[in-house]
């Protein structure tokens, strides 16, 4: 499988990183993408919230498979293959888990935390970045339920032609660490 994210120029460098599947497989660009949007999302097998959200993940990578990609990254070297397969099995993943074992796209992107999520349109502009939804409130801290989904919403709008509305909202997670 290979991907291409085409970005502003000054984030074209990306189209070149090279990153692994989670089974240690190299040779991964972000080169083509079929599908008319791409969600890129951070992820970390230890991150509560990550663990919460491949639920929502899931679903919306169902709801939406015939025009969104959605694709999961673990950056830094911290964890290990085996980590990378329980988390995938564990939570029945059903969308593309990489690694970004040196954190160039997460650098090249400005990822900050985990789970933080990024939604490219079929140009590969950046329509969205932030939190998936409003559940999390803060750090250990969370409401009942969802009432607001921010992803959900944006990819909505990016298919109608309209802008997201946020397109940026504060992504609420654990650091992304210097492993």
């Amino acid at each position: 499988m290979f991907l291409y994210l085409q970005l502003p120029a000054q984030d074209r460098k990306i189209n070149t990183i090279h990153l692994e599947n989670i089974s240690g497989e190299k040779g991964f660009l972000l080169k083509q993408v079929s599908t008319k949007m791409l969600a890129i999302v951070w992820l970390s097998p230890e991150c509560p919230l990550c663990q919460n959200y491949t639920l929502t993940l899931n679903q919306l990578s169902q709801k939406y498979h015939d025009v969104l990609t959605i694709i999961g990254v673990f950056p830094g070297d911290g964890y290990t293959k085996e980590e990378y397969l329980t988390f995938q099995k564990k939570y029945a993943i059903s969308f593309t888990l990489l690694t970004d074992k040196k954190k160039l796209l997460t650098t090249a992107i400005h990822a900050t935390v985990t789970p933080e999520v990024f939604l490219y349109d079929e140009k590969r502009s950046l329509k969205y970045n932030g939190a998936i939804d409003n559940w999390v409130v803060g750090l250990g801290k969370s409401t009942k339920k969802a009432t607001i989904s921010y992803l959900d919403d944006a990819i909505v709008h990016t298919m109608d032609g309209a802008p997201a509305s946020p397109a940026y909202t504060q992504p609420i997670g654990c650091f992304i660490n210097d492993n």
